[in-house]
């Protein structure tokens, strides 16, 4: 998703951007949003995913 935006992880957080994915069921949309928010706690931010 960052680099689809041409942003790293951090520079998202810093923007204070929200993701929200919709789509068809098995399409990765869980893993996605999982490593996203790996990312952000890494980075010392929290970060919520609901499915």
């Amino acid at each position: 998703m960052a680099r689809a935006l041409g942003e790293s992880v951090a520079d998202m957080l810093a923007d204070c951007i929200n993701v929200a994915m919709v789509g068809l069921k098995g399409r990765g949309k869980t893993q996605a949003e999982v490593l996203l928010a790996r990312d952000a706690i890494d980075a010392g931010h929290s970060a919520l995913v609901v499915s």
